[in-house]
Order: C-alpha cells, then structure tokens, then sequence
C-alpha cells in the first residue's frame, strides 16, 4: 500500500515538474512598468523565455500596467492638507494617500483569457515648492518585483490559461 501511495505521489510531482517546466508559446510583451521591475523579472523565469518585447504576430500578448487609485481616505488628505500647506505658505507638506494597481493581463486575438491584479496603499508627503514627485519609492519598487514574482507563481495554477495553452498546443505544437 505504501509503494502504491508513493508511485502515486512521484506520478503526481512528475506531472507538476513538467507543466512548471515547460514554457509558454512566443508571447509579445507590452508595458508601462520599468522592466526592471517586470519584463527582467519575468523573463529570468525559464517558462517565459519566449516573451518578446518586439515580438510581431503572434496571438499571444501580455499587458502589464501600473495606475495610481485615489483612495477615499486620500482625496479627504488631500484637501486638508492642501489648505494647511496654502495657508502655512508651503511648511507643511502636502500628504496624499493611493493605491497603486498593477494588473497583468493575458490575450489571446484580443479577448482576454486570464487576469491578475495586485493592490498596494502609499502614502506620500510633498511640498507644494517641490513640486510633484512622479518615481517611484524604494519600497514600491520592491513590491513591484515581489508581485511579478507572485504572477509567475499565480499563473502557473491557472485553469484557464492552462486550459487555452492546451488546446493551443494541440492545434499549433509545442512552441
């Protein structure tokens, strides 16, 4: 009984090595977020080793995008603060407070087949003399690599993408 649970247990680890290990069809990549942040990250995982920024016709795409959220809680911050730094002639700062989205989404000839979204809350104090500050913190930047990170790890359990990279290898091969 034993030698049975483990003869089991190998099949099943074997078949999760291979689908892990095998890559995914040429994909074009498109995006608003550093690639040091995703595409690098992305591409030193061996199953994305076909995504291409320059990649022409293929049916495949992922779009990463990054969009700041203004929290409810933030656009009140926003206005108070605005007037304390107004009438304090810029000595306290102005402080905000926003999500920043980062969505990964893969089609397939223009119909979306899976999607993943990634929230993180920031707060931010600026002065009204420096003007706005549009790049990213440190910790931002980490979270960024950590959530590429985790959509690989996602993305490897998806059932529908699974599912569309099956039929896809049925009618075109193993790309």
């Amino acid at each position: 009984m034993k030698l049975i649970n483990w003869a089991i247990t190998l099949l099943i680890f074997s078949v999760t090595l291979q689908s892990a290990a095998s890559p995914i069809p040429a994909m074009k990549y498109v995006s608003n977020v550093d690639d040091e942040h995703s595409f690098d990250v992305l591409k030193s995982n061996n199953a994305w080793k076909n995504l291409d920024k320059e990649l022409h016709g293929s049916p495949f795409l992922l779009v990463a995008y990054m969009e700041t959220q203004e929290t409810n809680g933030g656009s009140a911050a926003v206005a108070t603060s605005a007037l304390f730094s107004a009438a304090t002639l810029g000595i306290i700062p102005i402080v905000n407070n926003n999500d920043i989205v980062l969505t990964f989404r893969i089609r397939l000839n223009n119909s979306t087949v899976t999607e993943h979204i990634y929230t993180h809350n920031v707060t931010d104090a600026n002065s009204i003399w420096a003007g706005p500050n549009r790049e990213l913190n440190k910790e931002t930047k980490e979270w960024l690599k950590k959530s590429t990170e985790k959509f690989v790890s996602d993305i490897s359990t998806d059932d529908q993408l699974a599912e569309v990279l099956k039929e896809y290898e049925f009618y075109f091969g193993n790309s």
